[in-house]
């Protein structure tokens, strides 16, 4: 799968939703240090950036599943309890600062050792996921949200 994704073209429907939420996804970088082109990365392989039958349904664009401190709406999938959000500018603002708490030691250090870090401190499961979002940032070109 990933060599699938290194020569991909940017579908426009991404290509959208990127521009609709980059402001946001700017504010919440600049706040959490998590960068952009991570947080539009997952969107596309958890959502395909919103487009999913579960994303439209419940606004979760990350597959951020319940925990025991989330006091809102869950959806029971046979995968697990997914948080259920009142808007996808909710489920943006979530998605930074728990990957900010998850990674506090990586945050503010550019996308790359972002997500080497990231697949480093997550275990071998994890490291394929963030091999994945590595090429899904090289592919479609996404840093260009992080210094634009």
């Amino acid at each position: 799968m990933l060599s699938s994704v290194a020569s991909a073209q940017v579908p426009s429907k991404y290509k959208a939703f990127f521009e609709e939420h980059k402001e946001q996804a700017k504010m919440l970088s600049k706040d959490t240090g998590v960068p952009v082109s991570v947080m539009f990365a997952v969107a596309v392989w958890e959502s395909q950036c919103g487009a999913s039958s579960f994303a439209q349904r419940s606004n979760n664009i990350f597959s951020i599943q319940c925990s025991d401190s989330w006091a809102g709406d869950c959806d029971d999938l046979p995968e697990g309890f997914y948080k259920i959000y009142v808007s996808t500018r909710e489920s943006f603002w979530d998605f930074a600062w728990l990957l900010h708490d998850k990674n506090k030691n990586i945050v503010h250090r550019g996308w790359r050792l972002f997500v080497r870090d990231a697949a480093y401190y997550g275990g071998s499961s994890r490291a394929e996921y963030w091999q994945m979002m590595e090429k899904t940032i090289e592919a479609y070109n996404l840093n260009y949200y992080d210094i634009e």
